[in-house]
């Protein structure tokens, strides 16, 4: 109920809904946000990477791909690989839907929002699970 209050209030005031894919690549849940190849957020300890599919094809623009390559190698230091990249995970926040529809708009104006569930590798108990709602 809370979820489609919310839902209603971003809708009411104008906003469109997005959603994107639970299971998500590398490239859009980090690299597409220059979060570098070696952050900590990346580690098995945070992320959820799995096993079967293991990676996920990247963009079909190679000049996104390319001009993320570029960012990152010139600002962090270090190879930025494709292999990286196109690891699979369970996506661990809802920005990767933001960062898909900003690639699709590609400049144009949108109000958007997003009210979907996210995965991080928590350790669970009565405060913490391991999926939970995202609001953006």
């Amino acid at each position: 109920q809370c979820i489609q209050r919310i839902r209603d209030i971003f809708l009411n005031m104008g906003f469109d809904e997005m959603s994107g894919y639970l299971v998500e690549s590398a490239f859009w849940n980090f690299d597409a946000l220059f979060t570098p190849q070696d952050h900590p957020a990346r580690e098995v300890q945070d992320t959820f990477y799995l096993a079967h599919p293991q990676t996920l094809p990247l963009p079909e623009d190679r000049t996104l791909v390319e001009q993320v390559k570029q960012v990152h190698e010139a600002n962090y230091g270090g190879d930025w690989t494709e292999a990286e990249a196109s690891r699979a995970i369970l996506r661990a926040h809802t920005t990767t839907s933001t960062a898909r529809r900003l690639h699709q708009l590609r400049g144009q104006d949108g109000k958007y929002f997003s009210i979907d569930r996210v995965f991080r590798n928590e350790t669970v108990d009565r405060t913490h699970l391991a999926e939970f709602h995202q609001i953006e």
